[in-house]
């Protein structure tokens, strides 16, 4: 987890031991942890970390945020 911002470490601890154990099936229950305000933000350093959760990222962000 050395590259992942440590603001969000507790939320990611909830699902995984590390950014790099954390599961497909898991990133909904890491990016409803915290803030509405915060998921984009959240989404994208998990993204940055982990490329291959980008669309599972963004499908949970379209569903939990949308747009207005």
């Amino acid at each position: 987890m050395s590259d992942f911002p440590d603001k969000w470490k507790g939320s990611l601890l909830l699902a995984a031991d590390s950014i790099d154990k954390l599961r497909a099936s898991d990133v909904e229950r890491v990016l409803l942890d915290v803030p509405e305000n915060d998921r984009e933000e959240l989404g994208r350093d998990i993204s940055r970390c982990r490329p291959d959760l980008s669309d599972e990222i963004a499908d949970i962000l379209e569903e939990s945020c949308p747009s207005p």
